[in-house]
């Protein structure tokens, strides 16, 4: 499975999903740790798949799961601003506003 997860980096440019692989206890609404830029931080898992577009040798695993950081409301009101094209400064601004 594939995990798309949205970063949690504070005043980043960074507005867009990324995809690592799933380990167990994934599922949509928690809170990970991924490797990202030489380091380990915190995102939230948006959606799993069953495959990547990418090449999935390139793909990273999850490191951790962290905590149930988003309730299933919470959750289906992030998906539905993601699907209306990113409010709030970008998918992470869309995180920010849900859980600071």
């Amino acid at each position: 499975m594939v995990a798309e997860v949205i970063v949690d980096i504070a005043g980043s440019e960074v507005d867009r999903i990324f995809e690592y692989t799933a380990i167990e206890g994934v599922h949509p609404g928690c809170r990970v740790r991924v490797p990202f830029g030489g380091r380990v931080i915190d995102g939230y898992v948006m959606r799993l798949k069953e495959e990547s577009e990418f090449d999935p040798s390139r793909l990273k695993p999850v490191a951790a799961v962290v905590d149930e950081a988003l309730t299933p409301e919470c959750l289906q009101l992030l998906l539905h601003g993601l699907d209306l094209h990113q409010v709030g400064g970008g998918e992470d601004g869309v995180v920010d506003l849900e859980h600071p």
